[in-house]
């Protein structure tokens, strides 16, 4: 009996695994020991040899070891600087007020 291989495309992109077909994120393929290789070459699959193992446990790794993302700025977080028309529409009111008094 064949050695048999289980892999999950854990990548963000369509690729095309030899024979294999076409993977998007969270594809599962039995494959063959070649096609396993392959997979691990490529390095977005998770590759294993029992469905008990953790699909996920080699991207955990990878990530664990990989230094942190910076994280990314939210609207909130960014200064808003008012657009010049609305800094002059703000203070004509205020402007108007001064001399009514």
């Amino acid at each position: 009996m064949a050695d048999q291989y289980f892999i999950t495309y854990t990548g963000n992109d369509v690729v095309k695994l030899g024979r294999s077909g076409l993977f998007q994120k969270g594809t599962t393929a039995t494959v063959d020991k070649e096609t396993a290789e392959q997979a691990r070459a490529m390095g977005d699959f998770s590759v294993r040899t029992s469905l008990d193992e953790d699909p996920t446990a080699a991207s955990k790794a990878a990530a664990a070891a990989a230094p942190p993302a910076k994280k990314a700025e939210t609207k909130s977080e960014a200064k808003i600087e008012p657009k010049k028309e609305e800094k002059a529409a703000d203070a004509a009111p205020a402007a108007e007020a001064a001399k009514a008094e």
